[in-house]
């Protein structure tokens, strides 16, 4: 591959270590907001390379912490709350039962 001009050689590091990746996390989440760092600077002064991974480590704090917030895990769900779940996920009709458990009504 041809030598990239600066700041695209970073792009393309970016890209290729995506290329790699099996799954959505916290490191492909950063290394998408660096490369759309780079695109939405293309127009102006390019980046540093001190600056795409800036964002790409605050971003990545940011996954993380969201990550953390987003998904409680149920054992540690009181039982009663953790039963109902279970129950609604369980449920061929989940949309009523949910509603039914939120509304209280029959």
């Amino acid at each position: 591959m041809a030598d990239l001009p600066h700041p695209w050689d970073l792009y393309a590091r970016l890209q290729s270590s995506l290329r790699h990746e099996c799954r959505m996390d916290d490191r492909s989440w950063g290394n998408e907001a660096g490369m759309t760092y780079i695109l939405n600077s293309a127009a102006g002064c390019p980046p540093t390379q001190h600056e795409v991974k800036r964002v790409v480590a605050a971003t990545r704090r940011r996954e993380r912490y969201r990550d953390s917030r987003r998904a409680p895990m149920p054992r540690m769900w009181p039982r009663p709350i953790r039963n109902a779940v279970y129950t609604l996920v369980e449920s061929s009709q989940p949309y009523e039962a949910a509603l039914t458990t939120v509304t209280g009504n029959s």
